[in-house]
């Protein structure tokens, strides 16, 4: 990197003295952005990454269950809220995003789901070329290394680890339910045909978390620069060319110049948010905050997407659980002795195993409910937060997801200060299509408990129980205890109309020099876990502005 030199400016504006100049700067090094970086570094480029958060060192981040950890811990995570509106009857809801290197990879469950073909065919049919299935799969190839080898689905010498998990005797009595219900078992979610049940996949290997940051920064590159707890507050623009970004690193400003693109990877709250900081956004929401419109762009912040959860939570007649390894400390400390000698156990795991994918509207075209299998339960986001991290009594637990929500919602800033959060809103259960999704949903689950073999080792029903039987109660349930699933994306909409925030390139419109790369882009929700997604759009992104 290379620092300027020139006369003094006032203060509080770039100086040699406080400018960093390199080709390109990546603003969050999380799922995407750590990816774009390495790669433009890899391919001889000057790079500066800066990060909002610490560097990874909480032993937490990198043992796979101690996610669980992870989500309240001040110090890493963006303390995001979803305000509901009437479906949710106003209930606030915590969306709790990585402020860490690695992003959200270093805090998720680590499922990787692709999602269907499908979903990535209609981005394409819907204005975003070069983005089909076809098109994007050489991406989820090459960021992989599956332990299960390379093929025609999966790469085998990527960067991020890949692993199946341990096999589990409730896992397999769920398999075996959902069977005796005409469900096939699907070994392979990712290998182009998403139907059935079995066993996921997750982004972890030998017991260690493979993250977006522990996969591409690992190794050091003297032309990547990573500057991390950098506060970045604003884009400066020369007329409509993006140059630099404004940061602040331990209440000092500085400045990060762009001989020839800055790349945004905040996240898909963290994006939006800094470009209408910057005066990119919705003109009027611009004014009345006193920022300066650069280009008035009405979707950025728009079509925010997020899947809707549920879960139905069964006491088990057996202490085979997570719950009771935890509950015990002899079981505890032997659960500990047997991660750090071996690597293995509940402790190098996600506690989920596996689950399914299902079509519950016949007319859909690809599955639009995922059912995610655990062998543990907490009472926490069921009212009682203060609960114990997981509940006191043997349980596991069916995570029902509605992969294809109508509700799009907002992400609005509601001042001219970085520091204060945004507004982020959205829609659930408001729709007729959305409020039958969920009740069909959490009817499956039941089905699939009360079938054998699961229903031999079921106890009771703890959540929602016997109070909510009819499908009105089951609504009522999802109402009061239902969430959005940590999969935001979607509020800086790929697309080639006049409205869309960046074209299949992804340059901003209207702005030289300034491209987006991270879930904010995705125009329509992929439905599965969207971490893999993300890491596929950075290694596309960084092909695309190597171009």
């Amino acid at each position: 990197m290379t620092e300027t030199s020139a006369t003094t400016p006032p203060p509080g504006m770039p100086s040699p003295a406080n400018t960093i100049e390199s080709d390109y700067v990546v603003v969050g090094a999380g799922s995407s952005g750590a990816i774009v970086a390495a790669r433009l570094a890899q391919a001889g480029h000057r790079v500066v990454l800066l990060e909002a958060g610490p560097r990874d060192r909480n032993p937490w981040i990198h043992i796979p269950l101690g996610f669980g950890k992870l989500f309240d811990n001040p110090g890493i995570i963006w303390p995001h809220n979803v305000h509901g509106r009437l479906g949710l009857e106003g209930r606030v809801t915590p969306q709790p995003r990585g402020r860490v290197l690695g992003g959200t990879s270093s805090i998720n469950g680590m499922t990787y789901v692709r999602g269907a073909p499908e979903i990535y065919d209609a981005w394409a049919e819907n204005g975003c070329s070069g983005w089909s299935y076809d098109d994007v799969l050489p991406y989820f190839r090459k960021a992989e290394s599956n332990v299960r080898g390379e093929d025609a689905a999966h790469g085998g010498t990527g960067p991020i680890r890949i692993s199946d998990p341990e096999c589990h005797p409730l896992m397999t009595a769920f398999v075996d339910a959902a069977s005796t219900l005409g469900f096939s078992r699907n070994p392979d979610f990712n290998s182009g045909q998403q139907d059935g049940v079995g066993y996921f996949q997750f982004s972890y290997s030998n017991g260690r978390r493979s993250s977006s940051a522990t996969a591409y920064l690992s190794s050091s590159k003297p032309n990547l620069r990573i500057v991390t707890d950098a506060l970045c507050d604003r884009i400066l623009f020369d007329r409509k060319r993006a140059t630099t970004v404004s940061s602040v690193i331990k209440g000092e400003r500085r400045f990060f110049r762009a001989c020839a693109e800055i790349i945004l990877s905040a996240g898909s709250f963290g994006t939006p948010q800094l470009l209408q900081l910057s005066g990119v956004g919705p003109g009027a929401l611009l004014s009345s905050l006193g920022i300066e419109t650069i280009v008035d762009l009405q979707e950025v912040g728009e079509n925010y997407q997020d899947h809707f959860e549920s879960r139905v939570v069964m006491e088990c007649s057996k202490k085979i659980t997570i719950n009771d390894s935890y509950n015990s400390i002899a079981r505890r400390l032997a659960m500990g002795a047997r991660y750090i000698l071996k690597r293995s156990g509940p402790m190098a795991g996600a506690g989920t195993m596996g689950g399914g994918f299902f079509r519950l509207n016949p007319n859909s075209s690809f599955p639009d409910c995922q059912i995610n299998f655990g062998a543990w339960s907490t009472s926490r986001g069921l009212g009682d937060e203060k609960a114990p991290l997981l509940d006191p009594f043997s349980a596991f637990r069916l995570t029902v997801v509605d992969l294809t929500p109508e509700a799009r919602g907002t992400v609005k800033i509601t001042s001219p200060s970085i520091h204060q959060l945004p507004h982020i809103s959205a829609p659930f259960l408001e729709t007729d299509r959305d409020r039958e999704a969920i009740v069909r949903a959490m009817k499956l689950a039941r089905s699939l408990a009360a079938t054998s073999p699961l229903k031999n080792i079921s106890l009771r029903e703890v959540v929602p129980g016997p109070a909510f039987e009819g499908d009105e109660e089951l609504l009522n349930y999802a109402r009061k205890f239902g969430r959005p699933n940590f999969h935001a994306v979607g509020t800086c909409r790929m697309g080639s109309d006049p409205r869309a925030v960046v074209d299949p390139f992804l340059r901003v419109s209207g702005i030289d020099g300034l491209r987006i790369a991270d879930g904010s882009i995705i125009p329509l929700i992929p439905n599965g876990n969207t971490n893999a997604a993300c890491t596929m759009i950075g290694e596309k992104a960084a092909a695309l502005i190597a171009q």
